[in-house]
């Protein structure tokens, strides 16, 4: 197994773990099937792969591309721009994913956050992208 294709894989174990906490943490904010049932499942694999791969290729050039807008509005809001862009990653993977409805922007960011918080423990642990 390849060294990218075992970051993939441990993006998607950690991707699978914080669906799972945005589902429980998040009920009012994002819209998932119902739990327990086979599209709750099913929609849970398919957010956290299209998460892994959103995270893995495009949030890097997003980074790249606003790095001249968000390091002046970092330093000018704290981080909150860090956050903001966290959070409109979250939204374009969401909206790949038919199932999910993100009801507020304060859902899609509390989302952002969990799904950061727990990408970093993942990291850590399985360990991250070594080039």
């Amino acid at each position: 197994m390849t060294r990218e294709l075992r970051y993939l894989l441990a993006r998607f174990v950690t991707c699978f773990f914080a669906a799972l906490a945005v589902a429980a943490f998040v009920p009012d904010g994002i819209a998932f099937p119902p739990e327990g049932t086979r599209d709750f499942w099913t929609t849970i694999t398919a957010f956290a792969a299209v998460l892994a791969l959103v995270n893995a290729y495009v949030r890097p050039v997003v980074d790249v591309l606003l790095k001249p807008v968000t390091c002046v509005l970092g330093v000018l809001t704290l981080g909150l721009s860090h956050v903001l862009v966290s959070a409109g990653v979250f939204w374009l993977a969401a909206q790949a994913v038919e199932a999910i409805e993100i009801r507020t922007v304060v859902g899609a960011v509390i989302g952002s956050i969990i799904v950061g918080v727990i990408n970093m423990v993942g990291s850590v642990l399985l360990g991250g992208r070594k080039e």
